[in-house]
């Protein structure tokens, strides 16, 4: 065997382990930086790039603003907060009658359900396409429904709502289940996560019992010192874009959350070149936190990343992380 194809036989066994080695590890495809899907949920107001036509009638017409979801058609629109959507729930469907127009493929229909107590919005197309910003009619007991044309794009688009909403499989999105889960996590630093161990990764690293919506994993680190704190590392992202969608996102949750023990300041937000750090501290007027807790923090980071490829070309990827620590 030559030099050269003993080089690309090496190359292909590492790209081979890459991939189950990633696969294991439960890495996630990047959704948020899909271009595909940003641009099928990208504001259709005025070009409705993406409108079905079937039997000579336009299907409703959708897009994303402001983490809200709307679905319009000739007489009004529904909008739910992606955030809102029951992904246990919502379903994909191949329509027995209808056709794509010009075709004889079928249109597969997404319906997508709230989370229990959670409404959807009915409102006027005219009031929509001005943006007025009225609420509209609450409904508990109306869907969404989303027309695509084929399987593969309503699949695609399912996958990518849940990753915008922070969705885990079998579990919903609503703010009481993140609040929940952050509160369990903080109250964990009690005894330093011993309570919540679950299998080890390697020397440094255990799984967490509980785990934050969203996050690839929630891990429980052990420093060089033998200091304790966790991780919900949230994934690598191809974009800077993506990764800062997600930072500011969680930014919002947890300054929205009700888990927190106590009042808790946001810290100036601490910016270098391959690093953004956002951090919050409590503010216990009322002396409410157990003495183990007194000088926890909730910090954000969000990390720029570099490897090389076959060809040592650099390639950028970020990543963010919540770590909970004392």
């Amino acid at each position: 065997m030559n030099k050269k194809l003993l080089f690309r036989f090496i190359l292909l066994c590492n790209l081979i382990a890459g991939f189950y080695t990633a696969k294991s590890q439960g890495v996630p495809s990047d959704n948020s930086a899909d271009p595909e899907m940003a641009t099928l949920f990208s504001d259709k107001k005025e070009h409705q790039s993406y409108l079905l036509k079937y039997s000579n009638t336009g299907s409703n017409y959708y897009w994303i603003a402001k983490d809200t979801l709307f679905s319009c058609g000739l007489i009004g629109c529904r909008k739910i907060p992606v955030a809102d959507i029951d992904f246990t729930k919502s379903s994909i469907t191949r329509d027995k009658d209808w056709l794509v127009k010009g075709t004889k493929d079928p249109v597969y229909k997404m319906e997508l359900f709230p989370i229990k107590g959670k409404p959807v919005f009915s409102v006027s197309s005219f009031a929509t396409f001005l943006d007025i910003g009225e609420t509209g009619d609450a409904h508990l007991d109306k869907t969404l429904i989303l027309d695509m044309a084929d399987s593969r794009i309503a699949n695609k688009a399912m996958e990518y709502l849940k990753h915008l909403a922070g969705a885990t499989d079998g579990a919903t999105t609503s703010g009481s289940g993140f609040d929940s889960q952050l509160s369990k996590l903080i109250n964990g630093l009690k005894d330093n996560f011993t309570s919540m161990q679950g299998s080890r990764v390697d020397k440094d690293d255990v799984n967490c019992t509980v785990s934050l919506d969203g996050a690839v994993s929630t891990r429980i680190h052990t420093g060089m010192l033998r200091d304790v704190w966790l991780n919900a590392d949230y994934g690598e992202f191809t974009t800077q874009a993506a990764a800062e969608a997600m930072y500011k996102r969680l930014i919002d949750k947890i300054n929205n959350s009700k888990g927190k023990p106590c009042p808790m300041v946001q810290q100036d937000e601490m910016v270098s070149e391959p690093l953004r750090t956002q951090s919050w501290i409590p503010f216990d007027l009322n002396d409410v936190l157990d003495k183990s807790m007194k000088r926890f923090s909730i910090q954000l980071d969000l990390i720029k990343l570099f490897k090389f490829d076959k060809d040592f070309k650099q390639l950028d990827s970020w990543s963010v992380i919540l770590r909970i620590k004392k």
